[in-house]
């Protein structure tokens, strides 16, 4: 029941995460992970909900993304950079999630 650190922020298929859902791949994966999103679609994402493609965060990501009290849009850019280039420098998993 060791937690795997070689898939680290890979995700999951399992819907074992928060409401039953599938976890995404967030490592920078071209493939199957957010390797094609650019630092600022990140930070952009983080801080307004909005994907590069156009959709919007739902579900636990657009609470974390509006907050009750605080959420991620109440963070600075510096601190969204930040956040968006350590996902940047994370080591890519190949881990497609359906």
């Amino acid at each position: 029941m060791a937690l795997d650190n070689a898939r680290f922020l890979a995700g999951n298929p399992k819907k074992t995460g928060p409401e039953g859902q599938a976890t995404p791949n967030i490592t920078p994966d071209n493939a199957t992970g957010i390797g094609d999103w650019t630092e600022e679609e990140i930070a952009t994402y983080l801080g307004t909900g909005k994907r590069p493609d156009g959709d919007v965060a739902g579900g636990l990501m657009e609470e974390g993304i509006q907050g009750t009290l605080a959420g991620f849009k109440d963070m600075t850019r510096a601190d969204l950079q930040a956040i968006a280039r350590y996902l940047k420098s994370i080591p890519a998993v190949t881990n497609k999630i359906e």
